[in-house]
């Protein structure tokens, strides 16, 4: 088995979740296995999450929460924007400025809100903390 950098044995799932580059989706059906880099945004709805996925029309519908895929995805590219959205920074392509604002992104139609306690959160991914620009 291998070592962890503190020098202690890592166990097999642990391995294998660091190598996986995937994220793993339990759905009424089983669950979807999904390249995390396909994840366009999460949007909570109720008690499920629905996935919206590249190339896929309709979300995936999970009965986990939101605030479980905003654990399990603190070390991927992705931001909680509102309090019902998370979103793959990497599809980014607009912030729009408003009251809060809203972002658009890639491959999505429909302007994504950005609530007023998480603007400061994507501002200071621009570098605009602080700043006048919002």
């Amino acid at each position: 088995m291998e070592e962890s950098q503190s020098g202690k044995p890592e166990t097999i799932i642990d391995i294998k979740r660091q190598k996986l580059e995937k994220l793993v989706i339990p759905t009424v059906e089983g669950c979807e296995l999904v390249d995390i880099n396909s994840i366009l945004y999460l949007e909570a709805n109720k008690s499920y999450t629905h996935i919206h996925i590249q190339n896929i029309e309709k979300p995936l519908v999970s009965s986990k929460s939101l605030q479980h895929y905003e654990r399990d995805l603190q070390k991927e590219a992705f931001l909680r924007i509102h309090n019902s959205y998370i979103i793959n920074v990497n599809r980014l392509t607009h912030y729009v400025r408003g009251d809060s604002g809203h972002v658009l992104l890639q491959n999505v139609k429909s302007p994504i809100p950005v609530s007023k306690s998480k603007k400061n959160d994507l501002l200071q991914l621009f570098g605009l903390k602080g700043s006048n620009n919002g």
